[in-house]
């Protein structure tokens, strides 16, 4: 919680599927990340992994069998919400007797930074707080299906990479379902692993959808439906979204010059006289606008039929 205060408690983690131990989460698999610290010694970690291993399998030969009923038990729960996104609980920690090693601060005579020296010797933290990353912060309804535009090439053998199972539809098919459309939107100020990620809220669409021939459907009542959420739904912590692999709806090409959009105004507005009363008012209302030609232009663009109908929306439909 403070790295120059180690009483004010540690942080139990939950891994996203970033993480081998997070990914095994969604796909049913008992699984830990193991780590060594990098200033340890080389022969101790290697020393320290092995001892684990070692451990890990005279456990699994006594008790295995309760792990394996556990795991096929939970790769059969089929649930109607899943948690996509975990916060900390500061409000209810949890506590145990810690045992850890001694420290002081110190400042540095060079540069006058406030540092923490470890003393190398045992200490024991009585009632060390632990605040668990185990408060839901998005949970989402789990569809029925989901369907992938064919021209997201990439993310469909992703998802087969992972041992998804899908339905290339040869036909067009019509649809009752949902599309997510983003609201506010940012990217984060650099590239994380080489990619630019958004962070987004979206508001829903309920609608029949026509969806062209070749179109995929991912049914979520398979063995890895809930890795499907967890990849699919834009708003889980590691969804391809959420990795930039839909970039592409934030950028609107198309455009329309001034002199096409003027008398494009007048006849919408002679069609539409209701339109014109909201357009003036908002003039009236809003005194940026009421300056702003460009403003005004792009308003009257957005509400004709030449307008991008796509921008914004996530192209992956949902199926209840």
């Amino acid at each position: 919680m403070d790295s120059m205060d180690f009483s004010k408690g540690i942080v139990g983690w939950t891994a996203s599927p970033r993480f081998s131990n997070g990914y095994g989460d969604y796909r049913h698999l008992p699984t830990i990340l193991l780590e060594n610290h990098s200033l340890k010694p080389y022969k101790q970690r290697v020393l320290g992994t092995y001892i684990f291993i070692e451990e890990t399998l005279k456990i699994l030969a006594e008790k295995g069998q309760g792990l394996i009923d556990a795991t096929k038990e939970d790769n059969s729960r089929r649930i109607n919400e899943l948690t996509v996104a975990w916060e900390m609980d500061q409000e209810k920690p949890t506590s145990m007797d810690f045992m850890g090693i001694d420290y002081q601060q110190k400042t540095d005579p060079l540069t006058n930074l406030k540092h923490i020296e470890w003393l190398g010797n045992n200490k024991l933290y009585k009632n060390l707080p632990i605040y668990w990353m185990n408060k839901a912060k998005e949970r989402v309804s789990v569809p029925k299906s989901y369907w992938i535009p064919a021209q997201y090439y990439s993310v469909i053998e992703k998802l087969k990479s992972h041992g998804v199972e899908m339905v290339v539809h040869q036909e067009k098919k019509t649809i009752k379902g949902k599309q997510l459309v983003v609201k506010d939107f940012e990217f984060v100020p650099i590239p994380f692993e080489g990619r630019q990620m958004p962070k987004a809220s979206f508001s829903e669409l309920s609608e029949e959808f026509i969806l062209p021939s070749n179109s995929v459907e991912i049914k979520t009542n398979q063995p890895l439906g809930h890795l499907t959420v967890a990849l699919l739904d834009p708003r889980a912590t590691d969804s391809f979204f959420a990795w930039g692999y839909f970039n592409s709806i934030f950028q609107r090409t198309e455009y329309i010059e001034s002199y096409v959009l003027i008398p494009l105004a007048k006849k919408l507005f002679s069609e539409n006289p209701k339109l014109k009363q909201i357009f003036d008012k908002k003039k009236l209302d809003d005194k940026e606008f009421a300056k702003d030609v460009k403003k005004q232009m792009q308003w009257v663009y957005k509400r004709s039929n030449y307008y991008d109908q796509e921008y914004l929306k996530y192209p992956v439909i949902f199926e209840f």
